[in-house]
């Protein structure tokens, strides 16, 4: 709906007339003539135009966006009334000068029902135009319109396998925030539990640090013991009952609702039961529940009671004689767990002996089908799972030869040995698995990006996957800044078809990293793309792709070499990188790679202001914010590209450097 009028403005009053007109905005504005509104004090029950003006409160070192009211209710107003069409829900008014040009954006999106509700609303102006300056005397024209409110759709969602992937009820959302995927567990064949796997997650802020899913996949509940970090490393199913572990407590929940089971004690209930270290692996089995307590003690316990094994003969623990990884119950009633130097059986009477697995070089993760075959990871040159037959011979392997593994498996930027492309038939990493009941392997992939749990049939084929979610408050994510089909996280570049939900897929990883991760002057633990944005620019007089990163807290520009992107430019001070010996205690500096090796050389690295250590500031702690002209700005100065090279790379100067008129708040938009 539009709203057309006009007004005459003099000395002392506004004249000014409206005309509400539906759907399509009239060719001509309509005859109207003009009519005074005079200002004057407010009227019961109409809101003041509560007009504010940002400015920057300039102050050294902490520049700070304040707003300032110019006017209140006491101050004089000209009230405005409008006619809306019947199901209004929200209006907007704008002021036109005679020509048309804009004067004031007087309500946006404003609610009617915070207008008294009605066909006809009322609206304070205070004479002023958008930069607060009293309006000059003449005509001007008020236009609007009016409608429904917005409605919200959800268009799409990347590296959240969440549905819906926001957080709030028990089935929306995902897992954890602060770590990946950890512990799988997956109901038998003629369970009557309504869901059919958990995952959880061991470190975690977020609402829920274990979830379950139901046959279609989806999530049907979550779990989270208390507020702040918490999560479970490990994850069993028996009798109905899940059994996590949670750092040093082992807790029991109703699988069906997720609601706490604990155990009886003569005192009364106990919650959780403290073993005194923390809980790596847990398994269970008919009778006991084994629980590997930090790297080399295995605790039994008495599944029902929660106390040491009434079993003539069963010790309450044992000492392993090399550090452990995994633990897991085979079908005939042994213990198997996977040790640094090799797979280890615990027989019923509690004997430990040696377990030979042709091919495997190295265990790690291992679990059991319900057929008695076992599965375990091998993290040797092979990088795979290998599957062996109740005979414990060789059956299948799982995943490609030597796998993708990581250098660099951060917590926000992971970084591969060799091949950038993803691939999603191979192992990057096992952190817990289990067979459901249709013979599929779920494998959780842990903490590195992409986060994943990869689903595995028979024939050793990825049959889906979930790919996240995020680290914390998704600040390592973005999308690109000109492609939507485009987007970023922990070093990973997706692939994402907007307007279709969990389309996205993991492309390739950002760069291999140098034989030195660690690209400048030892500059912070080594996190090149924990934190950033993709973008191209054409500045360099062809089409480049470049990536602006802050992680380090200042700006890093990298340039997209051949599919691996390259750091060529950085500005920062002395108190930011580890810079002393060679250019003193203060100073801010810019680095510009000159031999476009992407290794900062002492020569490269300019002094842009001597004895004085100046932020460069981003955007309130989370990204710098660098325009396609890929002009650094610092506190004092404008840094733009003195010259491309072929490959697009801009060289910067400190000689090209402007100094600018005021100190520089930390947003400048172009």
């Amino acid at each position: 709906m539009i709203a057309r009028g006009c007004c005459r403005s003099g000395r002392l009053g506004v004249m000014l007339v409206l005309l509400v007109a539906a759907c399509q905005r009239p060719t001509q504005p309509p005859e109207t003539a003009a009519r005074p509104l005079t200002f004057g004090p407010l009227p019961t029950g109409v809101a003041p135009d509560a007009q504010e003006l940002p400015r920057w409160e300039l102050k050294p070192g902490a520049p700070r966006l304040v707003w300032d009211r110019l006017t209140d209710a006491t101050s004089p107003h000209a009230i405005i009334e409008l006619s809306l069409p019947a199901g209004a829900e929200q209006f907007t008014v704008v002021i036109n000068d005679a020509a048309g040009r804009r004067v004031r954006n007087l309500r946006a999106m404003a609610r009617v029902a915070e207008f008294g509700g009605g066909a006809r609303v009322r609206v304070a102006w205070n004479g002023r135009n958008d930069a607060g300056e009293p309006v000059a005397p003449g005509i001007y024209q008020v236009t609007g319109l009016a409608g429904p409110g917005p409605r919200v759709r959800l268009d799409y969602a990347w590296y959240n396998p969440g549905d819906p992937p926001w957080d709030g009820e028990a089935t929306s959302g995902w897992g954890g925030d602060h770590s990946g995927p950890s512990g799988i567990a997956c109901a038998p064949a003629g369970s009557t539990n309504q869901w059919r796997v958990v995952l959880s997650w061991p470190v975690v802020e977020g609402p829920h640090a274990t979830i379950a899913l139901d046959k279609h996949y989806r999530k049907v509940w979550g779990y989270k013991r208390v507020a702040g970090f918490d999560g479970a490393k490990a994850v069993a199913l028996a009798d109905g009952q899940l059994w996590l572990g949670i750092k040093n407590e082992l807790v029991r929940l109703e699988s069906d609702t997720g609601q706490p089971r604990g155990w009886e004690r003569p005192a009364g209930p106990v919650p959780a039961l403290d073993l005194g270290g923390r809980i790596e692996a847990l398994a269970v089995g008919a009778d006991l529940c084994a629980v590997l307590v930090g790297t080399n003690q295995i605790v039994f316990l008495d599944k029902r009671t929660g106390q040491a094994p009434a079993r003539d003969g069963w010790p309450a623990s044992i000492a392993l004689p090399a550090r452990a990884e995994s633990l897991a119950h085979a079908p005939d009633g042994r213990w198997y767990v996977a040790t640094t130097t090799g797979v280890m059986a615990i027989t019923p009477a509690g004997e430990i002996t040696p377990v030979t697995l042709p091919g495997l070089e190295r265990p790690g993760v291992l679990t059991f089908d319900a057929a008695g075959q076992l599965y375990v990871m091998d993290r040797g040159a092979d990088w795979q799972i290998k599957v062996f037959s109740t005979q414990l011979e060789p059956v299948r392997t799982i995943g490609r030869k030597g796998g993708q593994r990581l250098k660099i498996p951060g917590y926000l930027w992971s970084v591969p040995t060799g091949e950038l492309t993803y691939l999603p038939d191979a192992i990057h990493d096992v952190t817990g698995m289990a067979v459901d009941e249709w013979g599929q392997l779920w494998v959780a992939e842990g903490n590195l990006h992409p986060r994943r749990v990869a689903v595995w049939d028979a024939a050793g084929r990825v049959v889906r996957e979930f790919i996240g979610g995020t680290a914390y408050g998704a600040a390592s994510c973005s999308l690109h800044k000109q492609d939507p089909r485009r987007a970023f996280s922990g070093g990973v570049m997706f692939e994402v078809e907007p307007s279709r939900l969990h389309s996205d897929r993991p492309l390739r990883y950002l760069t291999s990293g140098n034989a030195d991760p660690r690209w400048v002057l030892d500059v912070h633990p080594p996190n090149h793309f924990g934190q950033g944005e993709l973008f191209r620019s054409a500045a360099a007089g062809q089409t480049h792709e470049y990536f602006i990163s802050s992680l380090a807290g200042f700006p890093v520009l990298y340039l997209d070499r051949g599919g691996d992107y390259r750091p060529v430019a950085a500005v920062f001070h002395a108190g930011q990188v580890q810079v002393k010996q060679a250019f003193g205690k203060t100073g801010t500096f810019l680095w510009s790679d000159f031999n476009e090796d992407g290794r900062p050389q002492t020569n490269e690295v300019q002094t842009l202001i001597a004895g004085r250590n100046e932020p460069v500031r981003d955007l309130y702690g989370w990204q710098y914010l660098l325009q396609t002209n890929l002009v650094f700005y610092t506190g004092s100065h404008r840094i733009a590209p003195a010259r491309f090279t072929p490959s697009g790379m801009p060289v910067y100067d400190v000689a090209h450097a402007t100094r600018l008129a005021t100190s520089s708040p930390p947003i400048r938009c172009r």
